[in-house]
């Protein structure tokens, strides 16, 4: 909660399953549930928030949108502020624009040697750290933005629907197969028949966990490692903002540590011993 100081470094206790596919992991969150609750927490004063880091960007490949949306709104998915700001406000026109336009034309060294050129004649200092190749790379990204049009409003509606959705499991796969049935979006089958195999496994693995579990499109944004499940388990005596439990999915994660050499799903958890110390000390043993 806001003004609750914690240091950087914590204790931690948990499991990182290497090997682990997307069918396993609802076996690998009733793990993480059953240890969670072996320390006394009780089932009733604590909510299981669900999510998927694969969901949008599935989304937004099956809306077919080009490569420059495509791109944009992925990216504004690991921001702070999320892609609903962009998707209900589109691209606003800003100062540079002319000089973003003058660029589209060149290469990427071309382009970071103008904007270094002008830097200097300037006598301007970038803002922070903020280096001429990717200064000269956003006024590119403006510039491609700029010539492909608004987001068709069907668009806006379906990625507004699925990022504003939080509630029951149920009531998420319900929002999925309506969005899977709508003209053009045959392509999101696959992740909606994953998302219902899931959700039945959860509830054969883990029913104490679903009684009261909220999904939400744009929980675990900032994540950046994960790539598809993600949970987290709060207390009530700790605010939704402290997890006594969090974990997920990151398939692409040793891919991306061995420069490409090596690739093997994964999935983990952590527990957090000092708050579900916190939690117990409170009134939260069973």
């Amino acid at each position: 909660e806001p003004g609750v100081q914690e240091g950087a470094e914590f204790i931690q206790t948990g499991f990182e399953w290497f090997g682990a596919e997307a069918r396993e992991d609802s076996a690998a969150l009733a793990l993480a549930l059953d240890a969670a609750h072996a320390t006394g927490l009780a089932a009733t004063d604590c909510r299981l928030h669900l999510g998927d880091a694969a969901l949008f960007p599935a989304l937004v490949d099956a809306l077919a949108l080009g490569p420059v949306w495509t791109s944009r709104l992925k990216r504004a998915m690991a921001t702070k502020a999320g892609p609903l700001p962009l998707i209900r406000n589109g691209v606003s026109a800003r100062g540079g624009q002319g000089l973003a336009s003058a660029l589209s034309g060149l290469g990427a060294r071309a382009r970071e040697e103008v904007v270094a050129g002008l830097l200097n004649l300037s006598g301007l200092e970038p803002v922070s750290g903020r280096t001429p190749a990717v200064i000269a790379a956003r006024l590119a990204r403006q510039a491609d933005a700029s010539e492909v049009g608004p987001l068709p409003d069907a668009a806006k509606a379906v990625l507004e629907r699925v990022l504003t959705f939080s509630g029951a499991l149920d009531d998420g796969l319900r929002l999925l197969e309506e969005i899977v049935r709508l003209p053009g979006m045959a392509a999101l089958t696959e992740v909606t028949q994953s998302f219902a195999a899931r959700r039945d496994a959860l509830a054969a693995l883990a029913p104490q966990g679903l009684s009261n579990a909220v999904f939400s499109a744009s929980f675990g944004r900032r994540f950046d490692y994960y790539d598809g499940f993600l949970f987290e388990l709060t207390h009530a005596a700790l605010g939704s903002q402290r997890a006594v439990l969090s974990g997920g999915r990151y398939d692409g994660l040793v891919a991306r540590l061995s420069g490409g050499t090596r690739s093997i799903p994964a999935i983990g958890a952590v527990l957090r011993p000092a708050r579900i110390a916190e939690a117990l000390g409170t009134g939260g043993r069973s």
